[in-house]
């Protein structure tokens, strides 16, 4: 390339500010600063990582500098020598906004109200299939309870049924905070009523036909649970056992100070780490996936023990 056919160079900063050579350049808009800004605020926040909006735009050069790859095309020149999003974002919407735009991210209130109308168009959806696919023909209802993270316990319920194409179809038609204690009249109530106002959305006398309909299949892997459950406790010496050996789980889950000290004696002994398991009454084989942990950080909970007395 010749002398004459040299890119002119608009402007080179150090990574701090970026400046213009062209005196005539004309200035942006208030809007326009005003997006750099947020830009600016975002890719702050971000902690600096590559966004692709951004470096779509921005190439890295073998010398270690950085050039924007449109005012290159243009047989102009914009180099940074340090890496910097902000500065990245700015000149790309103070001089390229015809072809970059910056993601802001939504506000919260956007995003709830997003979500909320993206679940009614899938409740909507759901309501529509049951009615055009399920019809008069039969299907069965299930319910699973499961415990969350912060101990609340919450009930899903699925309707199965088998569609025009002898294909297995299964729709969640309700999810429910479900109050401790969960018993058993408090969960068939739980269950009744939500099948009852999934089905009053659709049609008032579908309630009535399922209430005269209903057949209950209870579930095998908990009417057997409980039966070991029961067999357990009929002997006291393994049931006081079982009991101990599920309040010392119970405390080292809730504690990080114990899960750390546990991993840190269990990397002293280099035995492989594992999380200790508590235990549900109605969860199967919980019982013994709760012993079998104790087995495997046998040593390390005897040295844990020993470490720390108020256990």
């Amino acid at each position: 390339m010749s002398a004459a056919e040299e890119p002119i160079i608009v402007s080179c900063d150090d990574g701090s500010e970026d400046f213009d050579s062209d005196d005539e350049q004309k200035p942006p808009s208030d809007d326009e600063q005003d997006a750099a800004s947020k830009a600016a605020s975002a890719s702050s926040a971000s902690g600096g990582r590559a966004h692709a909006d951004v470096y779509k735009h921005i190439k890295k050069r073998p010398n270690g500098m950085f050039e924007c790859t449109p005012c290159h095309n243009k047989n102009e020149k914009q180099v940074w020598r340090n890496r910097s999003t902000s500065n990245f974002c700015k000149h790309l919407i103070k001089h390229h906004s015809a072809i970059y735009t910056p993601y802001l991210l939504p506000m919260r209130n956007t995003l709830r109200n997003r979500v909320i109308q993206q679940w009614t168009d899938e409740k909507n959806h759901a309501c529509v299939t049951i009615e055009d696919e399920c019809g008069t023909r039969c299907s069965g209802t299930t319910s699973d309870m499961w415990t969350s993270a912060a101990k609340r316990g919450y009930m899903v319920v699925t309707l199965h049924y088998i569609d025009d194409k002898w294909c297995m179809r299964s729709v969640i038609i309700a999810f429910k905070r479900v109050l401790y204690p969960h018993s058993g009249e408090r969960l068939a109530s739980h269950f009744v009523n939500a099948v009852a106002s999934s089905a009053a959305e659709d049609n008032d006398i579908a309630v009535v036909g399922y209430a005269r309909t209903v057949f209950q299949l209870r579930c095998i892997a908990h009417v057997l649970q409980l039966a070991v459950q029961h067999g357990l406790k009929s002997c006291p010496m393994m049931d006081n056992a079982i009991g101990r050996f599920r309040e010392l789980m119970k405390k080292i889950v809730d504690s990080p100070k114990l899960l750390e000290s546990l991993a840190s004696i269990c990397s002293s002994l280099k035995i492989a780490q594992r999380t200790p398991e508590l235990d549900c009454e109605t969860r199967w084989n919980s019982t013994w996936a709760m012993l079998n942990s104790v087995l495997m950080l046998k040593k390390p909970l005897e040295e844990l023990l020993h470490r720390c007395n108020h256990l």
